[in-house]
């Protein structure tokens, strides 16, 4: 239940985030958003945890008409951990597959990969205790631990 509360929080807020900054294409019937976590690796319990959740969050929001009757579609890629391959992760995220949002977790990803998404003007939710990151971009959001205990 708390892994749904977690995964429900953090797709609502993407989606708010996206409303205020950038707006919908009104052809647009879907919305992507990436998520870069180690589902693989000794992180692995915490990112399929996130995955899982976030897969829930979507499952039931999708089932109920979406967000302004758009569905919320979610790209995963495994970053194992690694910076290195978030980094890889990330670029394919926005450069292939198209988007607009990026999910990640854990510092060491998230310092990687803050330059790439503000660079490009992309959003970016992270769950970390580091602030840092949201401090220096308008498009750079955290959920902490504390944050989301707060808001659920």
């Amino acid at each position: 239940k708390r892994k749904y509360k977690l995964g429900l929080v953090i797709v609502v807020f993407i989606f708010i985030i996206m409303l205020v900054f950038m707006g919908f294409n009104k052809q647009e019937e879907r919305v992507l958003i990436g998520a870069t976590f180690p589902l693989s690796g000794n992180l692995a319990f915490m990112g399929v945890a996130e995955k899982q959740g976030l897969e829930l969050a979507l499952e039931e929001i999708n089932e109920n008409g979406g967000i302004n009757g758009k569905e919320l579609v979610v790209i995963f890629e495994d970053n194992e951990g690694d910076a290195k391959k978030a980094v890889s992760s990330v670029r394919k995220l926005i450069g292939v597959d198209g988007v607009d949002v990026v999910v990640s977790a854990f510092t060491h990803i998230t310092s990687a990969i803050s330059p790439i998404t503000m660079n490009e003007k992309k959003i970016l939710v992270y769950s970390s205790t580091i602030p840092k990151f949201a401090r220096e971009s308008k498009y750079t959001f955290q959920i902490g631990r504390a944050s989301c205990r707060e808001r659920v």
